[in-house]
């Protein structure tokens, strides 16, 4: 029934899954979320242009630095224009000046600022519009700060303004997404840090892993110029992509360090006053030195970079030297790894932006990339320990409420079944069933759990050999990490088919089992059969943890069974005693219920110790003892005094009662013991035991007249 309704709850996941792709996915695509909804189709405009009277392919290869410092483009507008159209292009780092059949219609002028006089990326647009049909533009490209190699114009298409923005916003649209992704994933660490009253829970630094990510996420989202071209601010956005870079050190090793088992201090205070020394020293270049940031940024970043990359390997060097001298697990080397990564994109982005001559801003595609994985795997890393500690914090409060159970009363036989119990239905079971150790070697079922429903299958009177079936299943068990796992008996079938074989006469499609161990040694073996499969590993911990409190149960069981026999049962016969006979009568006997009574005395008794030594008397006694035990059961005998003995038997018919009283007596006297017996059988119980007494010494004292 309950796989039935697992397989019904996925179909339904699945559909659902369907329904909501065609809602989000399929919909979408069939209507116009395609469309460019542009105002017309933007015409490219960057091929074909001339510098003089030689031709180029494409606009951005001409460099103004190249030209020595400034360089004249012209080329001839096309003959529809209408007019909503504008010239529109982006800039790098350039001033520039447009005419059209040479009169001036645009101009635009570097101011200074805090990065100098360069600007990085502007967006410009001029408005043609069909008066200027086929007429020729001209653009005065020139540089914008001293010994510069750069200074060109980009992505030129003819097209209305807000069409242009449009096409910008879509070129960009997967880079800003990424950008955006790792603010939000910053930020969302940052308010768990802020949510998480027990700081030291963490599993490492969340609030330097979050400040990491917005600082690099701003960083590179400023980078996509999407932020200038939205705002229209120019210097703004230029100063904070220059200075952002060196303040993502401090909080990244402050992360990394926080991962290893030894952490020390002395990094953060390194990785702080670096990243202060570096911007003093890049603003300090700019004012001191009149250096342009365009030109001195890769030359401070390169370094900087490479010595946050030092730094960690030597917190990780320094880590793992601790961890081999104190014999610890080494945990950090795949974040390490991943680390690395990323600011290897980034130092691979700043290496060919100086080896290019370029000295613009780096357009971060790498870097990009490689924080997008760091920022996934990092939460892949998050989300696991969220999940881990979570499932940790269900398995304590699950095992404090079991041992709630362990000790609600002061038979360990009833807190076991309390226990199992409990087990059972909070963990979703079919089964829950413990077989002991016993003294002949044999493994026997002594308890068991169903779920309402459920036949029980009397596991007390299963036998399980321990050469060959519990030995293989231990070793597995302790080879796997103290865990043993079935999801399908189907895979023991050719390893272990003797097992399947016993599963599967039991109709159980899946096992968890722990080993119940005392002081080291094996006694027994604690099974979950039909559990959820989602639920599967986490059982398995839970009887790793529950199993001693088990073992500790039984322990104490058959402590007290020690103790219960050696103050309420005879030493000599194993009968139970007179006070043992006491305490049934007054607190166990149910004399509303059918029960019969027997006494039985042996005659000459005293005569024979008397002749022949007490060792026959002994011998005689335990005879006697053994006989009436195998009628009526151990737990029904009580040996009164010198030679009486007293039964009861329970048996639901007197004919049932009187052939057990005279089974007895026929064994015992074919033994050569004579004895006296009186028994009464209450088919309707009694309402006074005395009467009951009477009665059966009126019928001894008859028998030992005849």
């Amino acid at each position: 029934m309950k796989k039935r309704s697992g397989i019904a709850g996925k179909v339904y996941n699945i559909l659902f899954g369907i329904i909501l792709a065609c809602f989000f996915i399929v919909i979408p695509i069939r209507s116009d979320i395609r469309s460019t909804r542009y105002t017309q189709v933007p015409i490219s405009f960057s091929e074909k242009w001339r510098v003089g009277s030689e031709p180029v392919k494409r606009i951005e290869q001409v460099m103004a630095g190249e030209h020595g410092g400034t360089v004249i483009l012209e080329k001839r507008l096309p003959a529809r224009l209408s007019e909503k159209d504008s010239l529109c292009f982006e800039s790098q780092n350039s001033n520039l000046s447009v005419f059209i059949d040479d009169k001036l219609v645009y101009s635009f002028r570097t101011k200074e600022n805090l990065t100098g006089r360069s600007t990085g990326i502007v967006f410009h647009e001029v408005g043609i519009g069909t008066s200027n049909i086929t007429k020729t533009v001209k653009i005065i490209n020139s540089c914008c700060y001293d010994r510069q190699k750069t200074g060109r114009i980009m992505n030129v298409y003819i097209c209305p303004p807000s069409d242009y923005m449009r096409l910008t916003f879509r070129r960009m649209l997967g880079a800003c997404i990424y950008c955006i992704l790792m603010i939000l994933f910053g930020g969302l660490q940052m308010l768990v840090y802020r949510s998480v009253p027990d700081k030291d829970t963490l599993p490492f630094n969340i609030r330097a892993l979050g400040l990491t990510s917005i600082i690099a996420g701003t960083w590179l989202f400023i980078d996509t110029n999407v932020m200038q071209v939205l705002t229209g601010s120019i210097y703004a956005w230029r100063g904070m992509s220059k200075v952002l870079p060196f303040m993502v050190g401090y909080p990244l090793i402050a992360f990394f360090n926080s991962l290893t088992v030894r952490k020390r201090k002395i990094y953060q205070h390194i990785s702080f006053w670096m990243s202060i020394f570096f911007e003093i020293a890049l603003i300090g270049s700019r004012y001191l030195l009149n250096m342009d940031m365009a030109y001195s940024f890769s030359l401070f970043l390169i370094p900087y970079i490479v010595l946050v990359m030092l730094i960690m390997l030597i917190i990780a060097n320094d880590n793992a030297h601790y961890c081999r001298v104190n014999g610890l697990a080494i945990e950090i080397r795949s974040i390490y790894f991943i680390i690395i990564f990323v600011l290897g994109c980034g130092l691979l982005d700043l290496i060919k932006d100086f080896t290019d001559q370029t000295f613009t801003d780096v357009q971060g595609i790498y870097t990009r990339a490689g924080m997008v994985i760091f920022v996934v795997y990092m939460n892949f890393k998050f989300l696991k320990w969220w999940t881990k500690d979570h499932a940790q914090i269900m398995r304590e409060r699950f095992i404090n409420h079991a041992l709630q159970y362990a000790v609600s009363s002061d038979s360990p036989e009833h807190n076991i079944k309390a226990m199992l119990n409990f087990m059972g239905t909070e963990l979703e079971a079919d089964r829950i069933f413990i077989f002991e150790s016993q003294i002949n070697g044999t493994f026997r079922g002594s308890y068991e759990w169903c779920r309402d429903g459920l036949k029980p299958e009397s596991v007390e009177l299963i036998h399980l050999t321990y050469e060959g079936v519990l030995d293989k299943l231990y070793k597995r068990y302790l080879d796997n990490g103290r865990k043993f796992i079935v999801n399908d008996i189907e895979q023991l079938k050719s390893t272990d088919p003797y097992f399947y074989d016993i599963l599967k006469n039991y109709k159980i499609d899946n096992l968890v089992t722990g080993a119940l161990e005392i002081n080291g040694k094996f006694m027994g073996i604690c099974g979950v059969s039909g559990a959820p499969e989602d639920k599967l590993t986490d059982i398995s911990e839970i009887i790793n943890l529950i199993s001693y409190f088990l073992s500790q149960l039984i322990l104490q069981r058959e402590e007290q069974k020690r103790m219960f026999s050696y103050n309420y049962r005879d030493a000599l016969t194993g009968a139970k005693n007179h006070m043992a006979y006491r305490m049934f009568l007054e607190n166990s006997l149910d004399m509303s219920k059918t029960f019969g009574y027997m006494r039985m005395g042996i005659i000459g008794l005293e005569d024979v110790n008397r002749e022949q030594g007490y060792d026959v008397g002994d011998r005689i006694l335990i005879e006697v003892s053994k006989c009436l035990m195998e009628i009526f059961g151990s737990e029904n005998v009580y040996r009164m005094n010198g030679n009486e003995f007293v039964c009861f038997g329970f048996e639901t018919e007197e004919s049932y009662f009187d052939n057990d009283v005279e089974c007895a007596r026929r064994m015992i006297e074919r033994k050569g013991i004579n004895i006296f017996v009186g028994a009464a059988y209450c088919a309707n119980g009694t309402t006074d035991m005395e009467i009951v007494f009477s009665r059966v010494d009126e019928l001894m004292q008859e028998d030992l007249v005849h």
